[in-house]
């Protein structure tokens, strides 16, 4: 339960206080872009810096403003890069603001009528894995592209009209350019 940012700073936070394979995977994050969003989460950033900060008992009135702006930012940057590359669905039953990030499926590009589709299954030792396939035959150079929207087995973003779809995917970061788009647009 709980607060989905908060538990996502909260794992960023592990992730480079760990071990060097966690902090490798902390390396992995913070090669992932923002999007350029990162202004649309400052509240979110405020709320989790300071809602930490009195969970730990610290006087945020003794901190310096810049050191509380910074936190603020570098929070608000990690909600954005988890929105930007995550993909949220129920996975096994954790609930439904539950997301993953994907070494590198979170890196594969978007498209309203993308050639691959995903899922996500469990491994054997119980790790979540996104499986991406083919949807159709892909000519070679032709990038692979799915449906940030459409994984899972949920189809319902392709029903959706260009500009309600655009408008679904400006939250994360960027305007779709994709070859369906700009024929339903035209």
């Amino acid at each position: 339960g709980g607060d989905p940012w908060l538990r996502r700073w909260n794992l960023r936070m592990q992730l480079e206080m760990g071990g060097e394979e966690m902090r490798a995977f902390a390396r992995m994050f913070e090669a992932l872009s923002d999007g350029g969003v990162v202004d649309e989460y400052k509240k979110i950033g405020k709320d989790v810096f300071e809602t930490n900060m009195e969970a730990s008992g610290m006087n945020l009135a003794s901190m310096p403003p810049e050191l509380v702006n910074h936190e603020h930012r570098l929070i608000a940057r990690v909600c954005a890069q988890w929105n930007v590359n995550g993909h949220t669905a129920n996975l096994f039953g954790a609930g439904e603001d539950s997301s993953a990030i994907f070494h590198h499926a979170s890196k594969m590009n978007h498209s309203c009528d993308a050639n691959c589709t995903w899922t996500y299954c469990a491994t054997p030792e119980g790790a979540v894995q996104m499986v991406v396939v083919a949807a159709r035959d892909i000519r070679p150079g032709e990038p692979l592209t799915i449906d940030y929207h459409a994984g899972a087995g949920d189809h319902s973003f392709r029903d959706l009209g260009v500009e309600k779809r655009r408008a679904m995917l400006r939250k994360r970061g960027f305007e779709c350019q994709c070859e369906r788009c700009m024929l339903e647009s035209a």
